[in-house]
């Protein structure tokens, strides 16, 4: 008798499981939470469209402030909770990259196009930068790289080609060293970036160095708001 309330019990409590599983409003849900840290980050967010399930989220849509992404995928599962792993894809005009959190750890890869972004293709800055980053409790390293990056100067816009360097990320600072690149066209810039957590745009770049051009050596300097940077060579 026992015995037959026992199994009874287990497959009622499976059938509800899965019927959670199945029919739990993940879509609703899911819009709920990123709308209060939205508030929270002090943000404006909107989402056109929310596919969600037990195994991951299609969103379509998407603005984030001033930030629009044609589409964000998640994946997870029912044990994300216990496990801590996501992952997500990104695909929007001005930058496509994939993110992965696992037992705390984070590692983002992104490209951005910087001749898509209207402030900062305003100040002549033009190319593809990717962006490698690993992180825990925020605190991690990353590289950047660029096959070509153009930057304006009194002379004219100067082409580098291959241009890498190398992260430390503390907290709200991003210390960017050896920035380099290859060729006859040479550059050579250290600094860091200051993190603006309430709005991602207002964070602050100062960076500063060398460039090389011609035969013709100068000193460079990158400062003011990563949206909206001045770029000085004399």
């Amino acid at each position: 008798m026992i015995k037959k309330i026992l199994i009874n019990a287990a497959i009622f409590l499976g059938c509800t499981i899965v019927f959670l599983i199945v029919f739990f409003p993940y879509a609703k849900v899911l819009e709920y939470y990123a709308n209060i840290a939205a508030a929270k980050a002090h943000i404006s967010l909107s989402i056109g469209s929310t596919e969600a399930g037990a195994f991951g989220a299609d969103l379509s849509d998407i603005k984030i402030g001033d930030f629009a992404a044609d589409s964000l995928e998640l994946r997870y599962s029912p044990f994300s909770v216990l496990t801590r792993s996501i992952s997500a894809k990104l695909d929007s005009e001005i930058a496509t990259g994939e993110a992965s959190h696992k037992g705390g750890e984070v590692s983002i890869k992104t490209m951005l196009e910087l001749d898509k972004i209207p402030q900062i293709a305003e100040s002549g800055l033009g190319g593809e930068v990717i962006l490698n980053l690993a992180m825990k409790d925020w605190k991690g390293t990353g590289t950047i790289a660029a096959p070509k990056l153009t930057i304006p100067s009194d002379f004219g816009p100067v082409t580098f080609n291959n241009i890498t360097g190398n992260l430390a990320i503390e907290k709200q600072m991003i210390t960017v060293s050896s920035l380099t690149s290859e060729g006859t066209a040479k550059i050579n810039l250290n600094g860091n970036i200051r993190i603006n957590q309430v709005n991602a745009n207002r964070s602050v770049i100062a960076l500063a160095g060398t460039v090389s051009v011609a035969g013709m050596n100068k000193r460079i300097t990158i400062t003011g708001q990563v949206m909206n940077p001045k770029i000085t060579v004399n």
